[in-house]
């Protein structure tokens, strides 16, 4: 299931990073790929559980790495390397993000429907 997270930027920046935190209420993947050219991007698990999925070409899964994080664990994605997140658990996470390129993400078989009770009720019948 596709996860669409609240991402709330703080009004500083270090380094030339922007500074923010991307809140995700349930489970599922987010859906874009990201590079940062030039910089290293720091993320900080404030709470919950999310997997970052690292590869050097967003198309090739066949290097993917996976850096499970929970609430309290931080990495680094190196420059250059796309990203992106599974999120196991509702989470925050901080960021600390340099300038990026993004790519659309859909799965294979495309995404799940949205659970019967976030679909909008049909015009019809009211």
């Amino acid at each position: 299931m596709r996860v669409e997270p609240t991402i709330e930027l703080f009004p500083v920046t270090l380094d030339g990073r922007k500074v923010g935190h991307v809140r995700s209420d349930h489970p599922g993947e987010r859906d874009e790929w990201e590079l940062h050219p030039d910089q290293d991007e720091l993320l900080y698990l404030v709470e919950g559980a999310t997997d970052v999925l690292l590869r050097d070409d967003p198309g090739d899964a066949s290097g993917e790495r996976v850096i499970p994080l929970v609430g309290g664990a931080a990495c680094l994605v190196p420059r250059g390397t796309w990203h992106r997140q599974v999120v196991r658990e509702p989470s925050l996470l901080l960021f600390l993000s340099p300038d990026s390129v993004h790519r659309p993400y859909v799965p294979d078989d495309g995404w799940d429907p949205p659970p019967s009770s976030a679909r909008h009720p049909s015009a019809g019948g009211r």
